[in-house]
């Protein structure tokens, strides 16, 4: 029996055509013998040969899946769409410019644990220019203590019945959502 897919590298795409080869060869090189893996390719309604490299590159790279929009609707949009098409249950994204360095996904990989729902690299020598650098967001462990005096003003009637309007509000963005039509190659 073989063993189950662990990782989907998801690749969103527009117009990469020029970077869809090198950057396939740089996840199998980092991937390949450490992990069973998939590589999901969206395609974000492409109008340069980024169809035509990927269907190139499909039959010499059984691990590699294409999904493609029939209209764009951004890189947001690509990612939900091939993490929805992901097989595995663990998944990475990688930016199909080659910005992004496979050669981070063993050492990302080799964090994950039961517990874990995320784990994120981050780009500590970042060559863009400072707009788009944003802030640092760091995480240190806190304390966290019992309450000494008073009850909470926030019990479980409050939160469910936030949690029920909030569900509502979202119910609603999603019917709304404009969702890639997509096809398989």
């Amino acid at each position: 029996m073989a063993p189950a897919m662990e990782l989907s590298v998801v690749v969103p795409v527009h117009n990469e055509a020029d970077n869809v080869a090198p950057l396939i060869g740089e996840i199998a090189a980092a991937l390949d013998g450490r992990v069973d893996y998939e590589i999901v390719y969206v395609d974000d309604a492409s109008t340069d040969g980024t169809v035509a490299a990927l269907g190139a590159l499909k039959a010499g790279r059984p691990r590699l899946r294409v999904v493609r929009h029939a209209e764009r609707c951004g890189q947001s949009a690509a990612i939900r769409t091939g993490v929805r098409a992901a097989c595995a249950p663990w998944i990475a994204t990688l930016d199909g410019d080659g910005q992004n360095d496979p050669a981070d996904l063993p050492s990302l990989w080799a964090l994950r644990r039961d517990e874990a729902v995320m784990i994120a690299g981050e780009r500590t020598k970042r060559h863009d220019p400072w707009s788009k650098r944003g802030a640092t967001v760091e995480s240190v462990p806190v304390n966290h203590r019992p309450r000494l005096k008073g009850t909470s003003k926030y019990g479980f009637w409050d939160r469910l019945w936030v949690g029920i309007v909030d569900l509502l509000g979202v119910m609603w963005l999603q019917r709304r959502a404009r969702i890639p039509r997509t096809t398989e190659d």
